[in-house]
């Protein structure tokens, strides 16, 4: 029985800082997984002890709202848009069904075991414990000492997350909870600092809100538990209340940091609130969707008719959101009015109970907590560690009203000279298990979760290259390598096993005992298929891309293939496996080219077949026509070019205010000779974004060919107006004043281009025309 409480602690402590090196995604997704495999095994425990514990713990309000949130959550993913990522989650995050499942075994583990002031302490240690490691990296990241070098910045810290909204919104909650550790153990305190430096080093707004509408709950609720100190509290609340007025009567009257902080009109606050009238457009009138939504994990599948090309001219990219940043709008999405009204309740019902907790400094923290998780996920996003850590708050509330027998406390009561065994008699257990905290065994936990990227990439130490050039080997190889994530999870597995052996409470009969260990046999069983093969079909996904990177097509074919075999209803490695083979299929003669064409529209028509309503697949297929139609001799690219053009109108069926898909149907129509509609088409994309970088470079190159030479120079000029050292304009530009017949101006528009590419054939050929090396015959082209 005491395996639950073991793997609930074992998560607390060790999933904030579990990376997996060897895949993927290496972060979030990763976590998910584990805690799916955590729950597994916890399960049968679960139930047996929520059986023991009956009424007190059904009937509580935090459990009936959970629960009641669980059951229309349940009701949208069987009625989901997107089926398959309702129940299994999305690629990108995997917060499918089966995570929230997930969490809500450990909520009922966290439930049972906050019962006791013991258990209730136990849920505190291992919470904290498990910010040591991610705060220090988060440090060793913001100084630039970092073990492993990131493609993101480091200038603001995502430590384990890999993103530093992600590591502030875990921070905003944690800080409260330490606070009131620190207050009883100071040895806590320099851990208190070290959690604000890391929150400073996150540099993140909604968080920052967080953590000051935190503190602000913590003190009033403080102040009210004092002797006449409701009137310091009501008094602060009034105060409060004016200043929030009056900074948004008077915007003129705030900081300039709390202005650049707060201002909606621009970055990231405004990219959110044009999601957010997206979001809201695409739920009114909906019907029965208005009240179940659309499932889990669906934004992404519904959102592509209501984009706006301001978010992509704002992130600098073309990917359609699958987050609302608002918690309650993204709830809204998947589960409908039913689902937000039930979250709302249980966000309500958890800070009530925390107000009601008797221990008053842990009611000023266990409020202040679940208020700045409630206030963060408004302005970012929800991640598997902050929910178990706001279900670990709920937890600790619901355990200080469902009090239940204490067999540490029992322990400590047993007079002296009385034997053990007579005292566990007393109590209806056979032996009592060791009083307190086990730190040693909590800071194993916390241990193996800071080590984990070194397990998920021991099994690749000196493997070496690969030793033969044939696929087998190949797979073999990559196989090895992904041995690493059951390796982490073993680690994870053999840490929870020796938490619980610390803490059990008593010997079990030999017939529940064989029940249990059949159980916990069955949950590793499952936890292969359910968190391990996901985990390892991203090792050779993870390959696949540097394979992609570094143009090896064959290999990154190879790789993607054996990813989708493990995960055959994964949709990304497809794309991947009919993005190589598309292009690996270039150089071949042409039945072998034919044949891995066929094979590759065969990958991409899969991943369509999986999510029809993704505007990406039409668009890969698209492309894929047209690299076809650019092999052949000119006289038969029409067939290929007509397809292409028929499934961009279908994307752009999908997806009206993406752009991108107007610029890429203009190059269809340009390679196809059909210079009025490229113009047509770009004028659309122009309508979507006035100042789009390729539709420039694009409209540049339709003049050229009609040889409207000075609306071409004009255009590139307007490109290098924004972007002054952006290769494909000077390379334009440079072409087309050799047109003009402005060799100065060319060759030191060239020069400019071969500064920041020496090598580039391009401008070395249009350099050596220049200076009449070579006859004015040909025009190097983009």
């Amino acid at each position: 029985m005491a395996l639950p409480e073991a793997i609930a602690l074992t998560l607390l402590a060790a999933l904030p800082a579990f990376i997996n090196l060897a895949s993927e995604r290496i972060f979030e997704e990763e976590k998910a997984l584990l805690i799916r495999a955590g729950a597994l095994l916890a399960l049968p425990g679960v139930i047996l002890a929520c059986r023991r514990r009956g009424a007190p713990l059904l009937h509580h309000t935090v459990v009936l709202a959970f629960g009641a949130l669980t059951a229309t959550l349940l009701v949208a993913a069987i009625a989901a848009a997107a089926p398959h990522d309702a129940w299994v989650g999305a690629y990108l995050r995997r917060h499918g069904i089966f995570t929230w499942l997930a969490l809500a075994v450990v909520f009922a583990a966290m439930c049972t075991t906050a019962g006791t002031p013991t258990g209730r302490a136990r849920l505190l240690g291992a919470t904290v414990l498990g910010s040591i490691w991610p705060s220090c990296y988060a440090l060793l990241q913001r100084v630039g000492v970092d073990p492993v070098s990131w493609i993101a910045s480091t200038e603001r810290a995502g430590s384990t997350f890999g993103n530093p909204i992600f590591l502030g919104g875990y921070l905003a909650v944690l800080l409260p909870l330490t606070a009131v550790l620190a207050r009883r153990k100071r040895i806590a305190v320099p851990l208190l600092v070290l959690q604000l430096a890391a929150l400073a080093a996150t540099a993140s707004r909604g968080p920052f809100v967080a953590v000051v509408a935190g503190l602000f709950v913590f003190g009033v609720v403080s102040a009210w538990s004092a002797p006449r100190g409701r009137a310091i509290a009501i008094a602060a609340l009034v105060l409060a209340a004016v200043t929030a007025s009056a900074l948004a009567a008077f915007p003129s009257a705030r900081p300039a940091p709390v202005t650049r902080m707060l201002d909606p009109s621009a970055g990231t606050g405004r990219i959110r609130v044009v999601i957010w009238k997206g979001v809201l457009t695409l739920m009114a009138h909906r019907g029965p969707r208005l009240w179940i939504g659309y499932g889990p994990e669906s934004l992404h599948h519904v959102f592509p008719p209501y984009y706006a090309p301001e978010i992509g001219a704002l992130e600098g990219t073309d990917a359609i959101p699958d987050r609302a940043h608002n918690e309650w709008l993204d709830t809204f999405v998947t589960a409908g009015l039913a689902g937000l009204v039930f979250e709302i309740a249980f966000f309500v019902a958890t800070i009530v109970a925390a107000v009601r907790v008797p221990d008053p400094a842990m009611r000023a923290a266990l409020t202040a907590a679940s208020v700045a998780h409630i206030v963060e996920i408004q302005f970012g996003i929800a991640t598997v560690v902050t929910r178990l850590l706001f279900l670990t708050v709920a937890a600790i509330a619901v355990g200080f009203a469902t009090h239940a027998p204490d067999p540490v406390a029992a322990a400590r009561a047993v007079p002296r000279g009385v034997s053990r065994r007579r005292a566990a008699a007393a109590i209806g257990d056979q032996r009592i298990a060791p009083p307190g905290i086990p730190w040693r065994w909590l800071a194993l936990a916390a241990l193996t979760g800071a080590l984990s990227p070194l397990l998920s990439t021991f099994a690749s130490i000196g493997q070496g290259a690969v030793r033969s050039g044939t696929a087998d080997a190949l797979v073999e190889y990559l196989a090895t390598a992904s041995l690493g994530t059951p390796l982490a999870y073993g680690a994870i597995l053999a840490a929870a096993f020796a938490l619980a052996w610390s803490i059990a409470d008593a010997a079990r009969p030999a017939a529940q005992a064989w029940l249990l260990g059949g159980c916990a046999v069955a949950g590793i069983l499952a936890a292969v298929p359910v968190s391990i093969t996901p985990s390892r079909a991203d090792v050779f996904s993870k390959a696949a891309a540097a394979f992609e990177s570094r143009q090896q097509w064959t290999e990154a074919a190879i790789a993607y293939g054996e990813a989708a075999r493990l995960q055959p209803g994964q949709g990304y490695y497809q794309t991947g496996l009919g993005r190589s083979l598309t292009q690996g299929a270039i150089p071949l003669a042409p039945a072998a080219r034919d044949a891995r064409f066929r094979a590759a529209r065969e990958a991409f028509e899969r991943a369509e077949a999986m999510d029809p309503s993704d505007p990406d697949h039409p668009r890969h297929l698209a492309s894929l026509a047209r690299i076809q139609a650019w092999t052949l001799a000119e006289a038969s690219r029409a067939e290929p070019l007509a397809e292409a053009d028929r499934l961009y109108a279908h994307a752009i069926q999908l997806a009206p205010g993406l752009p991108a898909l107007w610029v890429e149907r203009a190059h269809a129509d340009l390679e196809g000779g059909r210079q009025a509609q490229a113009m047509e088409k770009l004028r659309r994309a122009f309508a979507l974004d006035a100042e789009r970088r390729d539709a420039w470079l694009l409209w540049g190159e339709v003049q050229r060919s009609q040889r409207n030479l000075a609306a071409a120079l004009a255009a590139y000029d307007r490109v290098l107006g924004r972007t002054p050292f952006d290769v494909d304009a000077l390379r334009g530009r440079a072409i087309v004043l050799a047109e003009l017949d402005r060799p100065d101006e060319a060759i030191a528009t060239v020069n400019r281009l071969l500064q920041i590419e020496p090598a580039d054939p391009v401008s070395l050929a249009l350099r050596d025309r220049l200076s009449g090396r070579v006859p004015l015959s040909g025009q190097p082209r983009r």
